[in-house]
């Protein structure tokens, strides 16, 4: 029920709550009412964003597509650069659980830098747009 749900665009994924096995079915299903438009995704204010757009949202919970340009480390906090200058482009914070939980993965930073991903979350200001990732659900590596 739940991925004919995502499928038709009636409900919008929530990377952190999927059960175990299930993330990558979940996702398949929400790219498909993406891509085609249906329900919630054919309207303006849930659409996916570009890391561009992403001060135009701020204080929303959304998914940002992008390339990362650079990463880096500073007090036990790693971030993700989508620009050249950190003060006011979309940035991607990881809690140090969270960069450790990727690394497991195989998603270190240096291995993320130049790919393009898909992110969810809230979108703050510190420095530009910026979301704080919870999960290393809520990132997804888009296969170029």
């Amino acid at each position: 029920v739940q991925l004919a749900l995502l499928r038709a665009g009636t409900v919008q994924l929530q990377p952190d709550t999927v059960p175990a096995g299930w993330l990558e079915d979940f996702r398949a299903a929400q790219l498909t009412a993406q891509v085609t438009r249906r329900g919630l995704w054919a309207r303006e204010e849930t659409r996916v964003l570009y890391t561009g757009e992403a001060g135009n949202a701020l204080g929303e919970a959304r998914f940002i597509r992008g390339r990362i340009l650079y990463t880096g480390e500073s007090k036990g906090r790693v971030w993700l650069n989508f620009g050249p200058d950190y003060r006011t482009d979309f940035t991607v914070f990881l809690a140090p659980a969270v960069a450790a939980a990727l690394a497991e993965e195989e998603l270190t930073p240096a291995a993320l830098t130049g790919r393009r991903v898909e992110i969810y979350g809230l979108i703050r200001n510190e420095n530009g747009p910026a979301v704080e990732l919870t999960s290393g659900a809520a990132i997804r590596v888009i296969p170029d």
